[in-house]
């Protein structure tokens, strides 16, 4: 259940937005890999806020749709192909990174959220897991990971300690805005079963 849902769908487009300007304007300026880890860790700012709006963590599926159909939608104004690095790949990102949150959010002690220190390692661990799920992408989509040049070692691995950093701080960064923005219309607490 949405219990905030303005400021929910708000969420949602921006990271749609977000992943839209990451196609036209970062991965041209970026090395490979680099601006996936950027993008890995404005998620988790995004999704540690959406997470405020919402009772079960299960609708930030929904979050990840919206994401992908601004996302779609927007490389089509553009004028790009649909192809499978603009799509399926970053698809693949966005519902690994909703689950990585998912688990990491039902796993570590909840009490962790109750802290700006403990929200970071929340955020740490989220990068660690949401990294070391994407190459599992080509056993989805048939598109392996992005690779370093002149290697096999996943991009997503090599710029790990760059998304830990930010997901470090993104994350308590999006809980804590959208907080300070509800005040005190935030009336349910989450439920993370």
């Amino acid at each position: 259940m949405i219990i905030h849902k303005k400021t929910f769908w708000t969420i949602c487009v921006l990271w749609g937005l977000i992943e839209w300007m990451n196609v036209v304007v970062l991965r041209h300026h970026l090395p490979i890999g680099l601006n996936g880890a950027l993008l890995a860790g404005i998620a988790a700012g995004i999704l540690s806020a959406a997470a405020e709006t919402i009772i079960h963590r299960g609708i930030l599926l929904i979050a990840g749709l919206i994401a992908v159909l601004i996302k779609l939608t927007g490389i089509i104004l553009s004028g790009y192909d649909l192809t499978y690095n603009l799509t399926a790949n970053p698809t693949f990102a966005i519902f690994s990174q909703i689950v990585a949150f998912i688990i990491i959010r039902r796993v570590l002690d909840p009490r962790l959220n109750d802290h700006v220190f403990g929200n970071m390692l929340l955020g740490g661990f989220y990068a660690l897991l949401a990294v070391n799920l994407f190459p599992l992408v080509k056993f989805v989509t048939g598109n392996p990971a992005c690779t370093i040049e002149s290697s096999d070692y996943p991009a997503a691995l090599y710029y790990l300690p760059v998304t830990v950093l930010l997901s470090a701080l993104l994350y308590p960064a999006g809980r804590y805005i959208v907080i300070s923005f509800l005040g005190e219309r935030k009336m349910h607490p989450v439920n993370d079963q």
